[in-house]
């Protein structure tokens, strides 16, 4: 099992749900760039929804190529959905399935105003002293 975050939610907004998970299937949480442990993008680098998807199939590359191995069962909250749903159409045959916990919606303009992206700095600022207090 994959977990994708919401919009400035990182891999330790999943801490409960792997915690639970932990005897029933190997899972993986991770930080999309610009998240908790991970490095911002670079400067100039999209971060719009199909670079984050790619940077999703990227991880499930990854994660092919070490383990725990596919095909993957991707669950992605808020945020998440969309970039699930996308890593999924990509490689259908390595994804087992989507799980979408209150996704939003891709098509909605509001999430590709300026102030949401703004929004979602503030919240990656906010969660930064929280880092480490999981796995």
């Amino acid at each position: 099992m994959v977990f994708e975050g919401g919009l400035a939610a990182g891999r330790s907004s999943w801490a409960g749900a792997r915690a639970a998970l932990a005897d029933v299937a190997p899972t993986v949480v991770y930080d999309r760039s610009g998240l908790g442990r991970s490095p911002a993008a670079p400067a100039g680098v999209s971060r719009r929804l199909h670079t984050l998807a790619e940077d999703l199939g990227d991880l499930l590359d990854h994660l092919e190529r070490v383990g725990p191995g596919g095909p993957f069962l991707l669950v992605g909250h808020s945020w998440g959905g969309p970039l699930v749903r996308l890593a999924a159409a990509a490689q259908p045959a390595r994804v087992a399935g989507p799980v979408l916990v209150d996704p939003t919606d891709e098509s909605c303009d509001l999430l590709f105003q300026p102030a949401l992206r703004r929004a979602e700095r503030i919240g990656q600022v906010v969660r930064r002293p929280a880092v480490g207090a999981d796995n």
